[in-house]
């Protein structure tokens, strides 16, 4: 009798097993797992996200005194405001949409850039769809969206405001042919006349384009896209366009631009911008190439870096300028000439200078000026034992390259 009732027991077990779907390898496709876990400064707020090993995110916003939950699909990257007024989140396109352009885009052989996060930067009209940012009031319980972002920065230890970096507008092109267009047809004919012999008028030839008209630049690239700047407690918009780069204070309402102009006549200049006070300082318009723009921690601050040389020197010469909140124009600190600077060496490049934690001292780096091939010899020239391929191949040689650059990008501190 117990035999049977074992028996009984056993087959009753094997068909529920049965009866349950095994795990394969979709089965972690299903599996969703937490991440951006954030709270709020007061503790009203907590930000997660829920995400699938394939598929959309889907951000959580849960309020701990009423207990309850906003969510918000296909978003994640979020930051919470510093005093607790707003979450800024990105909201994607569907997965399957991105996947569906993907493999239309692979039938016609061309290929969609893609982000880190697997989705399209939206920079030409065949990559994928463009992100949104969201931004959720804590106080209203509304949700504002603006579209075609590229990125969107929020300070670490000041709130109220949000920078956001957008897509380049894109010109309507007109397909009406110009009145002065060339003519096919008209030029074969004379062609196949002045071939044949026969006697031709002189045609005036078109005059060349006037190198010093003005251009309109076009938004995109290395013109820079339109950056706008949000406040959203006193609920101010501020649009600065044809900006190339920006950085933000961590502490104070500050945003540093660099804006390039509407046309090729207007020279690139270096923003302050006060968000709180709503003021705008020009701080630069020397015409050179910028770069290593920095703001201290408390936005009183900056420092940058400009190439002025004309020659198009092999070694671009960067000068160092410092520029303090209040000041009319910013001051020329180091440059490769100066007396402290050792001979072979210059100031780095690769390093960006940076502010000690008060703000009272500024760190830049100097580096050795890279060694320069000669010119004057030729390629047959330069002996080749069979090693150099092996030396330059990532995979055979892995490690002097490395080396290599690392020694190009010594930095050597020096603070004024």
């Amino acid at each position: 009798m117990r035999f049977l009732l074992s028996l009984s027991i056993l087959v009753l077990c094997a068909n529920v097993v049965s009866a349950q779907k095994k795990m394969d390898y979709t089965t972690f496709d299903q599996w969703n797992r937490i991440s951006e876990r954030m709270i709020s400064n007061n503790g009203d707020w907590v930000v997660y996200v829920v995400k699938p090993d394939k598929g959309d995110p889907t951000l959580n916003v849960y309020n701990t005194r009423e207990t309850k939950t906003y969510t918000f699909e296909r978003a994640d990257q979020a930051k919470i405001d510093h005093n607790n007024g707003f979450v800024c989140f990105k909201i994607h396109a569907p997965l399957d949409t991105i996947e569906m352009i993907k493999r239309k885009n692979l039938g016609t052989g061309s290929r969609v850039k893609s982000t880190k996060s697997g989705r399209g930067s939206g920079k030409k009209k065949n990559d994928l769809p463009r992100d949104t940012v969201g931004i959720f009031n804590f106080k209203t319980r509304e949700l504002e969206r603006i579209a075609d972002v590229i990125s969107f920065k929020m300070p670490k230890e000041k709130g109220d405001y949000v920078v956001l970096k957008m897509e380049p507008v894109e010109e309507e092109k007109h397909t009406d042919k110009p009145m002065d267009s060339k003519n096919p047809k008209l030029e074969k004919s004379l062609k196949s006349k002045l071939k044949k012999g026969s006697k031709m008028e002189k045609v005036s030839e078109p005059m060349e384009p006037d190198s010093t008209k003005v251009k309109k630049r076009k938004e995109g690239g290395i013109e820079g896209s339109t950056l706008r700047i949000m406040n959203i407690a006193k609920n101010i918009t501020q649009d600065f366009s044809y900006i190339k780069e920006y950085v933000i204070a961590e502490t104070s309402a500050n945003v540093v631009i660099h804006k390039t102009g509407t046309d090729t006549l207007e020279q690139d200049q270096l923003i302050y911008v006060d968000v709180d006070n709503d003021e705008v300082t020009v701080v630069s318009e020397l015409e050179g190439k910028y770069a290593n723009i920095v703001i201290s921690e408390d936005g009183q601050e900056m420092a940058y870096m400009i190439n002025q040389d004309t020659t198009n020197a092999v070694i671009e010469p960067y000068d160092l300028y410092h520029w303090s909140s209040g000041n009319a124009q910013a001051d020329l600190v180091a440059t490769n000439e100066d007396n402290f600077m050792e001979e072979g060496w210059m100031l780095s490049q690769s390093n960006k200078p940076r502010f000690s934690k008060n703000g009272n001292k500024m760190i830049f780096g100097v580096a050795p000026k890279p060694l320069m091939q000669d010119s004057t010899i030729l390629d047959e020239e330069i002996p080749n034992n069979g090693r150099n391929k092996c030396a330059t191949d990532p995979y055979i040689y892995p490690k002097p390259p490395v080396r290599i650059t690392r020694s190009l990008n010594a930095l050597i501190e020096e603070s004024p």
